[in-house]
């Protein structure tokens, strides 16, 4: 650009926002220092740039609407349970709710259940006495078997 000739209202903006070479950003700054029109062009420019900023930071942005529903159901959508966490989940209640059943059904029948089912070993001594008196009593082949009754534990009936 030479200093014959007017700069261009694009390259007086260019020069505001210092998007000029070096060398044509002084020349231009030269220029509008000389120039009363194109400093007037500077000035407007300026206080154009300087509205639009004002006007940019004073503006309530606002989301557009449903914008924030949108986000929220694809955020949903990305956390969604892998198939085995949802059956897991759906058979919690019919699973933890019998067991807690049993449990507790479980708890108040023990103490009469329990003393039922345990059976202490007893030896019933004198029916096996008779048992062995009566095998003894009869020997087998013999026409008169008479033994007598003998128990080990008698030290003075023992059998010789």
């Amino acid at each position: 650009m030479t200093t014959d000739r007017h700069p261009t209202r694009e390259e007086i903006v260019d020069f505001q926002h210092r998007a000029l070479e070096p060398g044509a950003d002084a020349v231009l700054l030269a220029h509008i220092e000389i120039c009363v029109p194109c400093a007037a062009i500077h000035d407007e420019e300026a206080r154009l740039t300087e509205l639009v900023r004002v006007h940019a930071l004073s503006e309530r942005l606002e989301l557009p609407l449903g914008f924030a529903a949108a986000t929220l159901a694809r955020a949903r959508e990305r956390e969604r349970p892998r198939f085995v966490e949802r059956f897991l989940a759906w058979w919690r209640p019919a699973v933890a709710v019998p067991a807690a059943a049993f449990l507790v059904l479980a708890a108040f029948l023990a103490p009469v259940l329990l003393p039922r089912l345990h059976h202490p070993s007893q030896i019933n001594a004198l029916h096996d006495l008779r048992d062995h008196a009566a095998l003894m009593a009869t020997v087998p082949f013999e026409d008169s078997s008479q033994a007598p009754i003998v128990l080990a534990s008698d030290s003075g009936n023992a059998a010789p």
